[in-house]
């Protein structure tokens, strides 16, 4: 009896998916296996067991092949699903910027895009939602099935002005009329634009307005205007009552009075805002001046090229201002980081939180004893059940609804305050209800933020005190400490040098585009990602150059670089990514010392005594980096005491 030479082994993968085969087969009857190999199958509940004749097929081609050993082969598979289309909405336009009013290219205020985009013309199509398709069952080698979800629909529902056009496989959103496209809620409507020729004045009294409304002139003292979506305002508004469901543009300004107030659900642009009593949703951007004025907003207050005098200013989203204060001393607050609309929502939905409760604590001992009413009044009771746990989903969804305010809220909160120019004494910053007074002039630029619960001016190397003892109060005194002045020449001309350096050698060395953000100042060199490369600068300019790249960034670079591999940062990466450095510095500048390559986290890179220090994030194909120049002035500001 001649010898069985043939070994097998099956595996099903983890998935179950798959049979594996390791077999080795004898080259003079290959098909020996075959009966064994089905008789395992069968006993392992693999079905449907492929016939004899295919896996006679399988193993003989391993012979044509020249071989005897058989690794890894699948030979048995199961049918993976087809996984759902979800319906999606499709927009035709650029209708919506729902993060801010202003043109990030300009970054001015000077363009609203929301409102130049969203108005369409008559049989305009406005958006088209796909239909979903089902998904397909898969099943695994033992036949069990593998169910798929139910595709996500989109929906769309029309409003006034808009038509509905259904096809094969999407349906179709068109405008009847010209107008505005307003969006809420899942609801789309066209809402058509009231034009009023000239001014409105108190005499044509409470003006109510459903829609869009466009005044060609100014708005009176004494005039109230009441609209549900947005208002463009050509001239002035004078100490006027103002409602607006959208944006608020004037081209012009406001002046305002205390009892004349504006209240706006979007954000507003104006020239200038003057003794204006505001509350707004979206951002406020002014191009000139805001004086004396009270204005509240969820968005950002942005005026970067004009100044901000007196009154109170709190911006949820932050604030970006030329100049802030006068040098009057004339007392002006701002508040950043702090909802002046949160305390409100919180309370009213307390209040209902409370109601809901007492109702559900009445009725909780319905469904401790159900059994017992059911049994007892079976009808009463199921009815009070019903209002029991209605009751006790309420309190649940309500509770939901206040974690969504403060999460949304959080989430909208910016806490910096940017002065381009000059920051005046008698100026108060407050965020998160931290606050410092400012009372000594301070040159911009300059950013006000949080360090841990205190409020800290960074202008290039400067320290911001603000210990006030025998005060129980945040509010304290600031005493800024200028120890250099900026050099204009080097922010404008020696940074860009360098920033076309970091451009120029990703587009020849590593064929990838790498597109610089603004230019900021930063008060150190940290360690956001897992390496940093520096390297010094010598001669008439001093100071340092370096590159700060995350884990993922700086490997994607190398093994472009080297057409490897690298999944750790080693000393090959490091030398790498210094050599990075030095080519980026010798670029711009001829006289350099060497560069070292700094790896781990949680390290400092210490600034030189009396340093410049720019910062530039970049994006690229490979991943994000940073770019920090830094020089030493030869010039030193006079010292700013209290």
């Amino acid at each position: 009896m001649v010898e069985d030479q043939s070994k097998f082994e099956l595996r099903i993968t983890d998935d179950e998916m798959a049979v594996i085969l390791d077999c080795t087969i004898s080259e003079a009857n290959p098909n020996e296996i075959v009966p064994r190999i089905k008789k395992e199958l069968e006993a392992a509940g693999i079905t449907p067991v492929p016939r004899e004749e295919e896996l006679e097929t399988l193993l003989s081609w391993s012979i044509k092949s020249g071989t005897t050993r058989i690794s890894e082969m699948s030979i048995i598979e199961g049918r993976p699903p087809v996984p759902p289309i979800d319906g999606t909405i499709k927009w035709a336009g650029d209708f919506f910027d729902e993060e801010s009013m202003v043109d990030e290219k300009s970054a001015n205020g000077d363009h609203i895009l929301q409102e130049v985009r969203s108005v369409v013309e008559k049989g305009q199509l406005l958006a088209h939602v796909t239909l979903p398709k089902e998904g397909q069952e898969g099943c695994d080698v033992f036949g069990k099935p593998i169910a798929v979800r139910q595709p996500k629909s989109a929906e769309i529902r029309s409003g006034s002005n808009v038509k509905v056009q259904k096809g094969n496989d999407r349906v179709e959103y068109f405008a009847t009329t010209r107008g505005r496209v307003k969006w809420v809620s899942g609801l789309l409507a066209v809402n058509r634009e009231k034009t009023i020729s000239g001014d409105v004045s108190i005499a044509q009294g409470h003006l109510k307005c459903p829609g869009p409304l466009v005044i060609e002139g100014d708005v009176m003292a004494g005039a109230e205007i009441t609209t549900g979506d947005t208002i463009e305002i050509q001239g002035a508004v004078e100490a006027a009552i103002i409602r607006a469901g959208g944006n608020l543009i004037v081209g012009k300004g406001i002046a305002g009075r205390e009892d004349r107030r504006i209240k706006v659900e979007g954000g507003i642009k104006a020239t200038y805002i003057l003794e204006g009593h505001i509350e707004s949703r979206g951002d406020i951007v002014v191009k000139n001046e805001i004086i004396q004025s009270t204005l509240k907003t969820q968005g950002a207050v942005i005026i970067p090229d004009g100044q901000l005098v007196g009154g109170s200013v709190t911006a949820l989203g932050g604030i970006v201002a030329g100049e802030a204060g006068s040098d009057g001393h004339v007392n002006t607050e701002l508040v950043v980081a702090e909802d002046y609309s949160l305390p409100a929502k919180i309370t009213a939905k307390k209040e209902k939180l409370a109601l809901l409760q007492a109702t559900h604590k009445l009725l909780d001992p319905m469904i401790v004893k159900q059994k017992e009413f059911l049994l007892d009044e079976p009808e009463t009771s199921k009815k009070n059940l019903l209002k029991a746990q209605e009751a006790e989903a309420a309190v649940e969804k309500v509770k939901a609804e206040i974690e969504k305010i403060e999460a949304d809220s959080r989430a909208r909160a910016k806490p910096h305050i940017l002065i381009g120019r000059l920051l005046y004494p008698g100026t108060t910053l407050c965020i998160a209800g931290n606050k410092v007074r400012v009372n000594k002039a301070v040159t911009g630029p300059l950013e006000a933020v949080l360090s841990g619960e205190k409020v800290v001016l960074r202008e290039v190397a400067q320290e911001v005190s603000h210990e006030s003892p025998g005060k129980q109060s945040n509010e304290n005194s600031c005493v800024v400490n200028m120890e250099t002045e900026q050099n204009p020449e080097m922010k404008d001309g020696h940074i860009n040098l360098f920033i076309e350096s970091a451009q120029n050698l990703f587009l020849s060395m590593l064929r990838c585009q790498a597109n610089p953000g603004k230019v900021g100042i930063a008060d150190g060199v940290g360690n956001p990602g897992d390496i940093t490369a520096l390297i010094g600068l010598s001669g008439p300019v001093r100071g340092n150059v370096a590159l700060t790249f995350p884990k993922e960034t700086v490997l994607a670079i190398v093994n472009r670089m080297l057409g490897s591999k690298v999944r750790v940062v080693d000393d090959i990466v490091a030398d790498s990514v210094a050599e990075l450095v030095n080519m980026v510095a010798g670029a711009a500048k001829k006289k350099l010392s060497s560069a070292d390559g700094l790896s781990g986290e949680g390290y400092v890179v210490q600034h030189p005594s009396k340093s410049i220090w720019f910062e530039v994030p970049f994006t690229s194909d490979l991943g994000p980096f940073t770019l920090q120049v830094t020089f030493e002035s030869q010039k030193q500001a006079p010292y700013a005491s209290t």
